[in-house]
């Protein structure tokens, strides 16, 4: 289950809004019952994968030279998200990374889950 942090907060404040549609009425109360009980856990933020990180090692795992260069120099200095993205393109390269880069995350969340002692239910 996802939360929006708003829901999350005002839970914790136990604001209510008697103007919320039905949706919003539902996420509240899902919120609280997350902020009331010891059986559920805030996954990181966005900032804990290091994103960044497994691109360079995306680039440097490549085998043609020229492609892992151009990689490496674009994920250099303001902007690198978006030239990375584009000589991805340009390189056809694209699944392959997002391929790459599923795979990073679902080792992430295992990692976390582990070490929170919560069992995987895989689909």
């Amino acid at each position: 289950m996802v939360l929006d942090p708003e829901f999350l907060q005002a839970a914790e404040d136990e604001t209510e809004r008697a103007d919320a549609p039905a949706w919003q009425v539902e996420a509240l109360e899902a919120a609280k019952v997350v902020v009331n009980s010891k059986n559920f856990v805030s996954f990181p933020g966005q900032y804990g994968f290091r994103e960044h990180d497994h691109m360079v090692a995306f680039a440097e795992a490549l085998d043609d030279s020229a492609q892992r260069k151009l990689l490496l120099m674009a994920l250099k200095g303001k902007g690198a998200y978006r030239r990375f993205k584009d000589c991805l393109y340009s390189e056809g390269l694209w699944d392959g990374w997002n391929a790459e880069r599923d795979k990073a995350l679902e080792s992430y969340a295992r990692e976390f889950l582990e070490m929170h002692d919560i069992e995987l239910e895989d689909e």
